[in-house]
């Protein structure tokens, strides 16, 4: 079985030689699209979650969203 951090830096070792600006997009599309995918019924669940709260007052408002992310 073959050691998957000796893969990645096997990977990353042959992509710093890559010069082909094109193949190194084609590499970050492909690594783009392997990302987890969501449901349509997770969507679902998560509009209902979302509409309860907002019913509820569980909202921010732009600003404040703003003011937060100043304070990190």
């Amino acid at each position: 079985m073959t050691d998957i951090h000796a893969e990645k830096y096997s990977v990353i070792e042959a992509l710093m030689k890559v010069n082909d600006i094109s193949l190194i997009q084609r590499v970050k599309s492909i690594l783009s699209s392997n990302q987890e995918t969501i449901t349509k019924a997770e969507l679902i669940e998560r509009a209902k979650v979302s509409n309860s709260d907002i019913k509820a007052g569980r909202v921010k408002t732009l600003q404040q969203v703003q003011q937060e992310s100043k304070d990190w």
